[in-house]
């Protein structure tokens, strides 16, 4: 399906091949839809509040099941994540890959946007000024596909939420790994959520901003180039934060299942 900023991008990029297009015109029509698009992003990421977990007794539950033979106990069922369909091991290696990406959304892409941004608040002229930022964008579009990918391949579209203990894990001593893989999952915290919020909400002011002032009479001829770099540099950080909000969702259901998992294995083996 395609989004509503897929859209706007595809127009905006039909319609700045024109060489009469009034730019405008094009810069103050199309690029605020693409901004409702990244302010949807931050929102989200503001307003979904769960209950985050901490795994506090992991070396408890590696101890325990290390102490069974990984046959004899392949059949007990464990909590999992809605609709799980590999083990938890290449499930944890593939949402740190996605939590890697999500933490240098904020570091990189929304620092290029802010800056891009700014740099056209403050000259005189809106114009284009290349800046390297082409290739990178394409790079994270293109890392961030095969995560998706990935996490794709990683779920079913069953509602179970337990699978045999032979499914969840290949080795008892796996689990070390997949704990590993957790702490590196919950860097991506509800702190960070709401740190890059804000630098969104900032950015969103340097955008209503630029629009302001390409809306001024001064501004009749707008950079085709300005247009179309700054429509995909927004486009492409509303993409990112898209994804950001769903890794974040996925990640504290991946928590929080495990960490049911983990409690009700070690209330099963310690009374043996």
């Amino acid at each position: 399906m395609v989004s509503s900023a897929q859209r706007t991008l595809a127009e905006l990029s039909l319609l700045s091949t024109d060489a009469q297009a009034d730019m405008q015109s094009l810069f103050t029509t199309f690029i605020p839809r693409l901004g409702d698009e990244l302010r949807k992003g931050w929102q989200t990421l503001l307003s979904y509040t769960p209950k985050e977990k901490i795994i506090s007794n992991a070396d408890r539950f590696i101890e325990l099941v290390g102490k069974e033979n990984y046959l004899d106990i392949s059949s007990f069922h464990i909590a999992c994540p809605e609709g799980l369909a590999v083990d938890y091991l290449t499930y944890t290696d593939v949402l740190a890959k996605a939590v890697e990406y999500a933490l240098e959304t904020q570091k990189t892409s929304v620092k290029n946007l802010k800056t891009h941004l700014s740099k056209m608040l403050n000259n005189s002229v809106i114009s284009y000024s290349p800046s390297g930022l082409e290739k990178a964008i394409t790079d994270r579009v293109k890392i961030r596909e095969n995560i998706v990918k990935e996490i794709k391949g990683s779920l079913s579209n069953q509602t179970y939420r337990k699978m045999a203990y032979g499914n969840a894990i290949n080795r008892n001593s796996d689990w070390v790994q997949v704990f590993k893989n957790i702490d590196k999952i919950q860097l991506l915290d509800s702190e960070e959520r709401k740190s890059l919020a804000k630098d969104l909400s900032d950015v969103q002011e340097l955008l209503d901003a630029v629009i302001a002032k390409v809306e001024s009479p001064e501004n009749k001829n707008v950079n085709k180039q300005a247009v179309k770099y700054t429509s995909d540099l927004v486009y492409a950080v509303a993409e990112e934060v898209k994804f950001v909000a769903q890794t974040y969702y996925l990640t504290e259901s991946l928590v929080n299942r495990l960490s049911d998992g983990v409690d009700n294995t070690i209330k099963v083996f310690a009374k043996k």
